[in-house]
């Protein structure tokens, strides 16, 4: 195999694993179709106004009840693309274990920084912001520590298949 693809392959598990980063699409980013936790195009839950580009804007000071939903949408479609992502890298069973329990972790980490911003029922945008860097941080962690061994394992995965075309 290739050492593109397997660096492709673990790039793109590195992304499956940015952990927490999902709030980071809650506290801003457009709304797209058919993306977990995304609004319908109909939506009048929360009633917003569109900006030039077409694209929802939110509005702060926001309710923290209302951060609390969006950032605990946010966290389910990285659980269902994180499970999504597990399954077709098939990694072995001991590294899946553990980058779930740090995902676990780390998702913990994100939800209590949510509620301690929606504490006194008003999250502000600067509030926000300390739980999108939180994630961010969160995400480059987990990176760093599986990125290479997520890498190696698919290395070992590789070994035993067929060799290059003979003739």
């Amino acid at each position: 195999m290739s050492s593109f693809v397997t660096k492709h392959h673990a790039a793109l598990l590195a992304v499956a694993l940015g952990l927490c980063a999902a709030p980071t699409v809650a506290l801003g980013a457009p709304h797209g179709e058919g993306r977990p936790g995304a609004a319908a195009k109909g939506d009048d839950v929360y009633p917003e106004e569109a900006n030039a580009e077409g694209r929802r804007e939110r509005r702060f000071p926001m309710e923290g009840k209302r951060f609390l939903e969006l950032v605990n949408k946010r966290l389910q479609g990285f659980e269902q693309r994180l499970d999504e992502r597990l399954k077709k890298h098939k990694l072995p069973a001991a590294l899946e274990r553990e980058i779930r329990a740090e995902a676990a972790r780390s998702e913990a980490q994100v939800r209590e920084a949510a509620r301690k911003a929606a504490a006194d029922s008003k999250v502000t945008k600067d509030e926000a912001w300390e739980v999108r860097e939180l994630a961010l941080e969160l995400r480059e962690q987990a990176r760093a520590k599986y990125g290479p061994k997520v890498r190696a394992a698919r290395r070992h995965q590789s070994v035993g298949g067929p060799g290059p075309k003979q003739g």
